[in-house]
């Protein structure tokens, strides 16, 4: 993949503003999207290697088996693919709403609880997931303390 076959353009930081508009065009708490953010730790650029094979890119660490799932949906083409996850890698906003897409995804799935489904973000087994939610929760609420105070917003209390 040749860094000029995509517009310089791609490399742009995610804002609070486009954060906050993915999650209100994909329905998902705000606090909820940020938590999954910053629990994912990650910059825009960042691409790692996970043991199971599979890569995290970007800002939201969207692994290459949520590529290939949107790919199988909806039979994309592997140039469509790679250019999803170069946006994806370099392009903050661009991946800010697709981490949007992939937890509305994921709470729109049969749960035992939304902090479960929004877990499923990171991972679907059991015990990654526990562990996920654990940390996921006090985030999230930290989130929307902030979010209350600095955005007139409409709150998700489970």
């Amino acid at each position: 993949m040749s860094a000029d076959y995509y517009p310089v353009e791609a490399y742009r930081p995610a804002t609070m503003e486009c954060a906050l508009a993915s999650a209100a065009r994909h329905a998902v708490p705000a606090n909820i999207m940020f938590a999954v953010l910053q629990l994912e730790g990650s910059r825009e650029g960042l691409m790692r290697r996970n043991s199971n094979g599979s890569i995290d890119f970007g800002r939201g660490q969207i692994n290459t088996i949520s590529f290939l799932d949107w790919q199988r949906r909806f039979q994309l083409s592997n140039d469509q693919i790679n250019q999803m996850v170069y946006y994806a890698t370099y392009d903050g906003c661009y991946s800010v709403d697709l981490v949007a897409t992939l937890l509305q995804q994921r709470l729109s799935e049969p749960c035992a609880d939304v902090w479960t489904c929004a877990a499923n973000y990171h991972s679907k087994t059991p015990k990654h997931n526990q562990v996920y939610r654990a940390k996921l929760i006090p985030l999230a609420s930290v989130w929307a303390q902030y979010l209350r105070t600095h955005y007139q917003m409409e709150e998700y209390t489970p």
